[in-house]
């Protein structure tokens, strides 16, 4: 798929996800889930879809909520998805978030 096709591509992924996890995933009271970006593979069979967790010391009770609820989660973006192939969706952690905070931390 070319550059520009793929990018389009992926913020629609983006938007739909964070839309369905907003709507369909029930989390703790003060629990804060984003999805902060997505990375579809250059066929679009494989989407990895990369979340941040906050408080942290819940990201991975909530990462295995969705693992454990990616069939339906599946199901629900394949109904919105417009496309003959629809990727097939994975849950990750972003790290990277979590760096951003420790160095703010040590700043402050």
């Amino acid at each position: 798929m070319k550059k520009y096709r793929l990018e389009k591509f992926n913020s629609l992924v983006h938007r739909e996800m964070a839309n369905i996890l907003r709507q369909n995933v029930d989390l703790e009271r003060g629990t804060f889930l984003s999805v902060i970006r997505t990375e579809v593979s250059n066929d679009t069979s494989h989407a990895k879809i990369f979340v941040a967790i906050y408080p942290d010391k819940l990201s991975k009770k909530v990462l295995h909520q969705l693992n454990s609820q990616i069939y339906q989660l599946q199901q629900i973006f394949n109904k919105r998805m417009p496309f003959k192939i629809v990727p097939k969706l994975s849950f990750v952690l972003d790290i990277s978030q979590n760096s951003v905070q420790n160095i703010y931390k040590i700043l402050h």
